[in-house]
């Protein structure tokens, strides 16, 4: 009922987060989509076209971010999603400093920190259930490696 209610919540926080970020740019509009219905290399495409229409705004380099996070929880092993989380960090600093330099900040900006915190959140929440969630830590030849991973 937990793992239900968690796997809810960070649904609901998602598109939350979708919905309140709402741009007239017709690239990061598709780019939405093809987050939401799980194109991450649509959307990854599509965000590198706007950032070189566009270097100096940061809401594409936000939504980069958050398609790296995103692809990060449908990657197995739980070890390989690495270099999308390396991604995840290059990407959100970059639209944090690009922010910072605009003179009009857009709403993404307010979500940074929320999307740090929700995507370290889900990690770190899946990595204590293989510590202290007997079933789930018996379901696993090596519970602690993948909670490490995680």
């Amino acid at each position: 009922m937990k793992k239900l209610f968690r796997h809810f919540l960070t649904a609901f926080l998602f598109v939350g987060i979708l919905a309140s970020c709402e741009t007239s740019d017709p690239l990061i509009q598709e780019a939405q989509k093809n987050i939401f219905t799980q194109n991450y290399d649509s959307a990854l495409a599509i965000l590198d076209r706007s950032i070189q229409a566009n270097p100096n705004n940061g809401v594409p380099h936000y939504y980069k971010a958050m398609t790296y996070a995103e692809q990060a929880r449908t990657i197995q092993p739980v070890s390989d999603r690495k270099d999308n989380y390396r991604n995840f960090r290059e990407s959100i600093l970059t639209a944090r400093e690009t922010f910072d330099a605009m003179e009009e900040t857009p709403s993404e900006a307010e979500s940074v920190t929320p999307l740090v915190m929700q995507t370290w959140g889900f990690e770190h929440n899946a990595s204590i259930e293989y510590v202290n969630d007997d079933s789930v830590r018996q379901s696993v030849p090596n519970p602690l490696e993948i909670s490490v991973a995680h």
